[in-house]
């Protein structure tokens, strides 16, 4: 993957390079430009939890590279189009693709109403809305009980405080009794997590029952390195209770269960975590990955939620990576149980939506 994305990089940089009228001041642009962006990407890896710059810069730094990265998946393909074209004969298209202002010009028109369309598509969540009639009682609680799920947040150096205000507008407008998150919260980031005062935005939800969340493998990434007392402190400030396998019952009516994310090496089975479980009682399942459907069957799993496909966000590399799983996206119903895959709320990267769709998940769970 990594050697794809380093030769489409260069690809892009020749196309773009030949396009360019042969005028040394925009030659010398584009090459700053692209060293800019090589320099960026190592300066965010390089920085990760240590801030090197103010957040803004970082920021700043952050959106233009990860835009960036999806804006030259789309060049890459135009340019690869252009040059098929140009083998089989077309002889018309060489004036448009060497030293041509207009050429770049159109180039820089149909690139920008793809992003453009991918950015608004991003800022348009959906609301999912989802009736699951299982076939148990839910004892205590009045049904139906509505359930508000989300996934996929990636709050961190993308994802600021503004944004997460709105999605927690949207989430308090259900007035939800549970908020349940299916992992990747944060990105692999803690410290800007701080600066902006997100735990306090994050504390801001409200339902009956609280709000519980699972590892994604961002958190994962957290977790394996030395952030496991700031993580902590962070989710206790937000007021979110983290399953780390293991399970919640909620107001003697029904369990929620938290696995671990798939990466984590000592991630216990599910049987392990529900064979003492009262069978009398719904079992929501969160797991990050949708991996596990036949284990979560298995173990009479009434409904299992999951989101973790967010590179799926964009087109075409969502037909690659979606047909690696049983269903990447949505509802199916397989035996017993009821499964419904989340596409996301927030963003891994560039905010861009194109094939896919932001989303907020509102359940109503009745007996």
């Amino acid at each position: 993957m990594f050697i794809l994305i380093i030769s489409s990089i260069f690809y892009v940089g020749y196309r773009l390079w030949m396009l360019i009228p042969s005028k040394k001041t925009s030659k010398i642009l584009l090459a700053i430009f692209f060293v800019f962006e090589i320099g960026s990407l190592i300066l965010i890896k390089v920085s990760g939890n240590k801030l090197l710059f103010p957040y803004p810069v970082i920021s700043f730094i952050y959106n233009a590279m990860t835009a960036w990265f999806y804006i030259s998946i789309y060049l890459t393909i135009i340019f690869i189009v252009l040059d098929l074209a140009r083998l089989l004969g077309v002889s018309k298209i060489n004036k448009y693709m060497f030293g041509s202002w207009r050429g770049m010009i159109y180039l820089s028109i149909i690139t920008a109403f793809i992003m453009i369309f991918g950015y608004v598509n991003y800022l348009y969540k959906k609301r999912v809305e989802l009736t699951i009639n299982i076939s148990k009682q839910i004892s205590s609680t009045k049904p139906p009980v509505k359930i508000v799920v989300i996934g996929d947040l990636n709050i961190g150096y993308g994802v600021g405080y503004k944004e997460l205000q709105r999605w927690i507008r949207l989430i308090n407008k259900e007035t939800p009794d549970i908020v349940l998150i299916t992992g990747d919260l944060l990105d692999y980031s803690l410290q800007q997590i701080y600066i902006k005062n997100i735990a306090r935005e994050l504390s801001q939800i409200n339902s009956q029952y609280g709000t519980f969340a699972i590892m994604g493998n961002q958190e994962y990434l957290i977790d394996k390195f030395d952030y496991k007392l700031e993580f902590r402190q962070f989710l206790n400030e937000s007021r979110i209770t983290l399953l780390r396998d293991s399970v919640a019952l909620i107001d003697n009516s029904f369990y929620v269960i938290g696995r671990n994310d798939y990466l984590c090496r000592d991630r216990k089975p599910l049987s392990e975590l529900t064979h003492t479980l009262d069978k009398s009682k719904p079992r929501i399942l969160l797991d990050h990955q949708p991996i596990s459907f036949d284990e979560a069957v298995e173990n009479n799993t009434n409904i299992q939620f999951s989101g973790s496909i967010s590179i799926g966000q964009i087109w075409p590399l969502s037909l690659f990576i979606n047909s690696l799983f049983e269903n990447p996206h949505g509802y199916m119903v397989k035996g017993n149980t009821h499964i419904y895959v989340t596409s996301g709320i927030g963003i891994n990267g560039g905010k861009f939506r194109i094939g896919s769709q932001s989303e907020y998940v509102v359940v109503h769970l009745l007996p």
